[in-house]
């Protein structure tokens, strides 16, 4: 009987003391930004007369802005553009004089091609992703470029399989097999 009552005993010790302890263990987890939120679903959207739009989440993969779809973007609460493109590929405005006028971060990861489409472009364009304050929109001409460089962030740092997040490369605007490619390389010497 000593025994029965020692074991319920040590039983509901364990136990309060795993409830005690089990909120201070999720808030630290959750402070910690250690709980991730799943990523999110790709979808169709607008914004203004972007020809190419797709959001995921607090991201916006489009293609190229007119200087009037800046203030839209802000309006949605972009706080950071991601531009792919080289400059002096839109010769009609200066984008980081608009964006910086509307109260949002410009940064420029500029390349063209595959031969540009280096690891340090990747790696640049995954911690953008990753650490740029949010929503960010990410773009270039026509969203080839954006969906090239989102889709080894989306593999490696969200864990969507390879075969869907290429399906979503390609509804976002990937065009490009040599982009398809060099992505597919990168993904698979950083695994």
């Amino acid at each position: 009987m000593r025994r029965l009552v020692l074991s319920l005993f040590l039983v509901g010790l364990v136990g309060l003391v795993g409830l005690v302890g089990l909120p201070f263990g999720c808030a630290a987890a959750r402070s910690a930004g250690e709980l991730p939120e799943p990523p999110a679903e790709v979808q169709e959207a607008t914004l203004g007369g972007i020809a190419k739009v797709h959001e995921a989440g607090s991201l916006w993969l489009t293609s190229q802005l007119q200087p009037e779809d800046f203030a839209r973007a802000r309006a949605k609460g972009v706080r950071t553009v991601v531009d792919l493109r080289h400059e002096g590929e839109v010769h009609d405005f200066d984008e980081s004089e608009v964006v910086e006028g509307e109260g949002m971060d410009y940064v420029n990861v500029p390349f063209d091609g595959p031969t540009e489409l280096s690891d340090a472009v990747f790696d640049r364009t995954r911690k953008l992703l990753r650490n740029a304050p949010r929503p960010l929109l990410l773009h270039c001409a026509t969203a080839n470029r954006v969906a090239a460089v989102w889709l080894p962030f989306r593999v490696l740092d969200e864990g969507i399989p390879l075969d869907q997040a290429l399906a979503e490369a390609n509804e976002v605007g990937l065009r490009s097999a040599a982009y398809a490619e060099r992505a597919r390389q990168y993904i698979q010497s950083h695994r």
